[in-house]
């Protein structure tokens, strides 16, 4: 059921705060640091989200995921191919394919270190003091650009006391957590921290395959060691080391089948008699088609046309399977699934080492120097079936793909008639060998990938900040360098393909200078400037392997030289990274070198008026930018050059007010803004040659619209009401052919609508203990995943047709979280809190993220939410 609408509640809240009795009480004060200085979030002419540390651990905040129900305006998804990498999409703009040859719109950042690539990009959240979501594009305060905006980690400083924290939980889905963190100061200038933690939780989802793990378990844990050293009276130095691993299981992919293109040529075409061996287009042609080609086989055997042979009568066996199974899965499409299917296990392994140094030097009572060093290195390894189909030849069903081509052989339609060969003999031994080395191989996988990356980064930043009785000002320069390895195999349908290898080797350097002054023309008006250089590099080698011919091709290669058996269908399917050096480099890819230079000059105006002591309004203008690159998982055949992307730039404007009313019981604060974003960055999925990867091209434009609010009010002295609302409406202005074909782009993750709505309430006090309730419910529209998806059909004697692919939707949810917690002080000064929480209590199901694999596999895919968990945590200040 859809709920009442934002502006419908909206109204509600404004008309409760209008009408409550004024009180002593005060909405606490939040600070950020996003103008490089400590400011009231209420002083600062920036859309920007901060969360305390104790709305971090109100909320359950543990990852990056969790920010995306938490935070209206930001969205984004995990990873098809790692749990352990998050891309976010803020206000509309998004980080595209997890691929780390692309750099990421949305700017992270930890300690002022930015996380150069999403891969790897989701440790679990802990020691932070606070995180701030600044909206909109960054730069002339940033050591990098980011054209959608940027988040900020910002973890707690060692303590000048002793102190120790342990934490403990348990939940549903066997959910354990453990973590601790020890505050020691050695001398007065010299204070350490060590923190640790641990958190695993079983499968959502079970596996049909018995042998084999289920899906989106987790395994993670972390520790961080930090120091804080006052050197002088002026001079700081903080330096920390955190190390991360994961260990997950990778999400499930259900399928969501019956979706044709919406492209009606090709109906037509193929039914006026393609080619005899093209994939029907939707999932009810191909189960028909299987049930023909079986149907057929039988026939032959009753009639004596064919030899009642086991692999015939095998064959016949799984024909049936099939037409049961996708007759299941077409009645239940729409439905979430509470099991899994795989043929191989699926994994997220990640190890991340993270060193940050930071030098603050106090150069007079108004100007700071501050150095911060980076370095982080990040190695990955996942394993994914991408299809969500159990192939295995114990517990599974055989490919449709597999199943026609078997048929097909019978028939004599496969190895062709040259006339000094046996075709028919040659297509019955096909057909028995194909049925032989499935169960050899006890499966025929359709698409199944494990990939390998390793990947460093070294950054350098120096700042200046200043200030006078009436001017503001930061000055920096920046130098950033790294450089990845990413390593795969893609196994295609066993027997049919080969494996082959999309690898290449990616990096760069960039350096920028950068400043920002505000000046203070009087105790109403304040004007902004600031203004950003950059100039980076980009290279990548192509590191890419393939097979000359896949199974079946070399397979009817060898009955010409009478060399053709079963372990030829085979013989180019190497399964994992571990033997992808059995596959040939792909001549004319292999060892290509690419690389290109860019520069930018970005900039920001502000102008700002203090209708009052209480009320601000602001004023401003943006310029944003990301550079171009290469995208390592495409090459481009027709130039024989690397698949190159240009850079994309962006416009922002931006009307916002801040207000504190109500002797600081209430908070409202408002945006609006508009975007024009020209040469966009934007990953299609495409669909050809039988498989299927993402593409990179610069949309022509788009524009951007949207409306947010923010109202808090301190309903009672113990009870606080926080209400969201983002309103985002974004719009192609033009978008270039793509495969000669017209494309109908989405507007991929950007619900129209969303809010958020947070009450906390201080139901209890008695002695030294209280008992706190939280509740908060997130809503977003219907959404889809991917701009555009596209395919190719090819008929014999005909160029290949291109089609949109249908996509499947996100469909509209709310999100229903509960807290309860009792704390109180014990005798010796230590307090303890005992949380009872539920997330999505209301167990609403919701699918995240899918894409549409086209003509190759004829179904689209998609990652469900998480569902309703519960548990108790347990935690003891010492």
């Amino acid at each position: 059921m859809k709920p009442s609408s934002p502006k419908t509640l909206l109204a509600t809240a404004v008309m409760a705060v209008m009408t409550a009795e004024t009180a002593f009480a005060q909405l606490e004060e939040v600070v950020v640091t996003a103008e490089r200085r400590e400011a009231s979030l209420q002083d600062t002419p920036i859309s920007i989200e901060a969360l305390t540390e104790k709305d971090i651990q109100d909320r359950g905040i543990y990852s990056n995921l969790d920010m995306i129900n938490e935070v209206v305006g930001v969205n984004g998804y995990g990873s098809p191919q790692g749990t352990s990498s998050t891309a976010f999409v803020i206000r509309g703009i998004g980080d595209g394919a997890p691929n780390i040859s692309l750099d990421p719109a949305a700017g992270r950042y930890i300690d002022g270190v930015y996380l150069g690539k999403n891969q790897g990009s989701s440790p679990d959240v802990v020691d932070l003091a606070r995180i701030e979501v600044l909206k909109g594009p960054q730069g002339t305060l940033s050591g990098r650009n980011s054209t959608s905006g940027t988040i900020n980690y910002i973890s707690k400083a060692p303590s000048e006391e002793f102190d120790m924290t342990l934490r403990a939980g348990a939940g549903n889905y066997s959910r354990r957590e453990y973590a601790m963190r020890i505050d020691i100061p050695l001398s007065d200038s010299f204070r350490t921290a060590i923190s640790y933690n641990n958190r695993d939780r079983d499968a959502f989802y079970q596996n049909t395959n018995p042998s084999l793990e289920g899906f989106n378990g987790v395994d993670r844990d972390g520790y961080r060691v930090a120091f804080a050293w006052d050197m002088t009276d002026r001079l700081s130095v903080d330096y920390s080391f955190a190390n991360s691993k994961v260990n997950n299981e990778q999400d499930n992919h259900s399928i969501v089948s019956g979706f044709n293109p919406s492209y009606p040529a090709v109906a037509g075409y193929l039914a006026a008699g393609g080619d005899p061996t093209s994939v029907p287009i939707d999932s009810s042609s191909r189960i028909a088609t299987v049930q023909a080609i079986a149907g057929g086989v039988a026939q032959s055997v009753q009639f004596g046309l064919l030899p009642n042979l086991p692999q015939i009568q095998q064959f016949i066996g799984w024909a049936d399977d099939y037409v049961a199974w996708a007759n299941g899965i077409l009645a239940n499409s729409e439905q979430h699934p509470y099991s899994g299917s795989s043929d191989v296990n699926s994994f997220a392994s990640v190890d991340n080492e993270a060193h940050t140094l930071t030098l603050n030097y106090e150069w007079s009572d108004t100007v700071n120097v501050k150095y911060i060093y980076g370095e982080r290195t990040m190695n990955d390894r996942s394993q994914s079936d991408l299809d969500g189909i159990d192939n295995s030849v114990s517990s599974g069903v055989r490919s449709d793909l597999t199943l026609q081509t078997i048929g097909g052989a019978l028939f004599g339609q496969v190895v062709p008639d040259l006339g000094f060969n046996d075709a028919a003999g040659a297509n019955f031994q096909l057909a028995i060998d194909m049925v032989d080395a499935i169960n050899a191989n006890n499966g025929d996988g359709i698409f199944w990938t494990d990939l390998e990356n390793s990947y460093e980064q070294e950054s350098h930043e120096l700042q200046i900040i200043g200030s006078s009785e009436s001017l503001d000002w930061a000055v920096g320069a920046y130098h950033w360098e790294d450089y990845g390895e990413s390593r795969n195999v893609q196994n295609a349908t066993y027997t049919l393909s080969a494996s082959n290898s999309t690898g290449f080797d990616v990096g760069g350097d960039a350096m920028s200078v950068f400043g920002e002054a505000t000046w203070r023309m009087d105790d109403q008006w304040s004007f902004t400037a600031g203004l950003r250089y950059t100039d980076e590099t980009k290279y990548m080698t192509y590191r890419w392997r393939s097979f000359p011919a896949g199974g079946l091709a070399s397979y009817i290669g060898a009955t010409f030289v009478g060399a053709a058996n079963a372990n030829i269908l085979g013989a180019g399917y190497v399964g994992t990274v571990d033997n992808l050096m059995s596959i040939p480099e792909t001549e004319g890819i292999y060892g290509n070198y690419n690389e290109q230079s860019f520069s930018n000059v970005s900039g920001r105006l502000v102008a700002q008026y203090a209708m009052s002591d209480d009320t601000n309004l602001y004023a401003s203008y943006t310029t944003g930018y990301r550079a171009g690159g290469f995208n390592g998982g495409n090459f481009d055949r027709a130039t024989m050059s690397g698949d190159e992307y240009f850079e994309e730039t962006i416009g922002s404007m931006e009307f916002g007010v801040k207000s504190t009313l109500m002797d600081g019981r209430m908070r409202v604060n408002a945006a609006v803004f508009s975007y024009d974003y020209d040469d966009v960055q934007v990953s299609v999925i495409k669909s050809d040659d039988g498989g299927v990867s993402t593409d990179v091209v610069n949309a022509a434009s788009f524009g951007t619209e949207g409306l947010e609010l923010d109202l808090a009010f301190l309903v009672t002295d113990t009870m606080t009401v926080r209400t969201q609302y983002a309103y985002t409406d974004r719009e192609y202005d033009d978008f270039p052919s793509y495969q000669g074909l017209a494309i109908q782009p989405t507007q991929g993750l950007t619900p129209e609508n969303a809010y958020n709505v947070v009450m906390d309430w201080n139901m209890l006090n008695f002695g030294s203990s209280s008992i706190d309730l939280q509740v908060s419910a997130n809503y977003q529209d219907e959404t889809v995943s991917i701009t555009s998806s596209t395919t190719s059909y090819t008929a014999a004697g005909q160029p290949a047709i291109p089609a949109n692919m249908q996509q499947p939707s996100n469909q509209e949810r709310t999100l229903v979280n509960a807290r309860l917690s009792w704390s109180s002080e014990l005798e010796g000064g230590q307090r303890l809190n005992v949380t009872a929480w539920g997330r999505n209590i209301t167990d609403e199901q919701y699918r995240t993220f899918g894409f549409n694999f086209g003509a190759a596999l004829g179904f689209p895919v998609h990652q469900w939410g998480n569902p309703a968990t519960y548990g108790i945590d347990f935690s003891l200040d010492l």
